[in-house]
This record gives C-alpha cells, structure tokens and sequence, in this order.
C-alpha cells in the first residue's frame, strides 16, 4: 500500500471519520480514533502479514469484525499450528546469540535488555540484531536534553526565515543533518526493557517473518495479533476491540 489507508463511512461516502473526542469508555466503537492513527495500525497490519489493501476494499469496512475478516481473506499460508510468539522468542534468542556470543542458557524472556545490550555499543549491537532477524525496528531513543535541542534549533530555524532566509536554511539542514546523524549514532536508551517486551512487539509488527517457516500461518492467531496492534498503538482495552466495535 501506498500513502495513508483511510476507512471510509459508508453512509457519507465524500467523507473519511471525524474524531471529536477520546471518551473510550462511554462507547464501543471505534469512531473517537483519528483516522490518520488507525491508517499507521493498518501500515502494520499490512508489514506484519506481508499484505496490501486497496482503498476499495476498505471502503465497506464498518466493524473492527469486518476488518479482522478482511484480513484473514488477504492473508495466504500454509496453516501451521504453533505459537508465533514462542517462535519469535526462539529466533530472537538465536539472534542475541550470534551477535553478543553469550551462552543461550543465559537468556530469558524476563532478561533485561540493558544487561545483554551495554551501553557503551548498543546502537551498534542494535543494528546488528535487526541484520541477524532481517527486519528493522525501533527500540532506542536518543537523549531527551538532546532531542529537545535538535528540536529547539529546527524551530529557531524556521523563525529566521522573517528575517534572513539564508542562515534559515543553513540552519534547518544543520539540525536535520544532526538529528538524523544523532539517531543512527547516539540513540542508546532503550524504550522497552525485557527481552520478553520485544519477543511481544516483535512478533505482533513482524508475524510473518519471524514465524519459524514464513511460508506459514497460523489462523487461529490472526485476530488475536491485529487486536494486539490497535491496543500498543491506540491504547485500547480488549472490550473495545469487539467484532461489533465500528468505525462510525
């Protein structure tokens, strides 16, 4: 898929969901989420099971049901019995395995990550790992002092350009270019702690690739993993995730 998903209301079709508020308790429904939000959760849904919806297919989706079947018709595999998340958790190991060379008895779900990632390289060991399972992922972030500076200098930028539009742009390419460079080089606080909590983010953004055959599927998981995405990245509790739980 390219660009941003929108479901669209079928009664208005001209018209995408309008979100007024965030009362996730007063409804059952779906239709208090921005629809920009829900159009990253299908980008997900879309990288995790190697699918592509097409706007038209969308278009009639009125319940998260709707949604989860469309899913499972779009998905193609051989059916596999098997938990996804163990077997996550198995490649995962062999990964930290091959690229910090510890023993893998060592390692648990509930090991920190700080202790089997120092500090001193982690960026680096990071990458590797994402090089080992063969998917990216984003589990560092850069110190706050230093994205609120990045971000304090980008802005002071964009202020100059009333005044002197030269420095204005030197200045925006040199707290982009820091920024980027920062990212890849400087991120090391980790975001998650436990292997356990990436085992969990892992193989609900990266299903298909981190089953053990991904030529497989299990079927019985898939409402299972796309409920699991709307509640990391919307916040949601599992009794707003409904088959009846609609758009509009």
């Amino acid at each position: 898929m390219n660009g941003t998903i929108k479901i669209k209301l079928p009664e208005l079709s001209s018209q995408f969901i309008s979100i007024n508020s965030l009362d996730y308790l007063s409804t059952y429904n779906l239709s208090n989420v921005d629809p920009d939000e829900i159009s990253d959760v299908l980008l997900k849904v879309e990288n995790s099971f190697d699918i592509q919806f097409e706007q038209t297919e969308l278009e009639g989706v009125e319940t998260f049901g709707a949604l989860c079947d469309l899913i499972e018709r779009k998905v193609h595999g051989i059916h596999s019995e098997g938990c996804s998340t163990q077997q996550a958790y198995y490649k995962i190991r062999e990964a930290i395995v091959s690229v910090q060379g510890i023993n893998k008895a060592a390692i648990t779900l509930n090991s920190p990550l700080q202790l089997l990632f120092p500090r001193n390289d982690r960026n680096r060991k990071i990458r590797r790992l994402q090089r080992q399972l063969g998917i990216s992922f984003d589990i560092l972030n850069m110190p706050t002092w230093f994205a609120y500076l990045i971000f304090g200098g980008i802005v002071g930028s964009l202020l100059f350009f009333f005044f002197l539009w030269q420095a204005a742009v030197i200045g925006l390419i040199f707290f982009i270019t820091t920024g980027w460079l920062a990212g890849r080089f400087l991120s090391k606080e980790l975001n998650i702690t436990s292997v356990r909590q990436l085992t969990e983010m892992l193989s609900r953004e990266h299903y298909r690739a981190l089953r053990r055959n991904p030529a497989t599927i299990n079927r019985n998981e898939i409402t299972n993993k796309v409920k699991e995405l709307f509640k990391a990245d919307l916040a949601f509790e599992d009794h707003l995730l409904t088959r009846e739980a609609t758009f509009n």
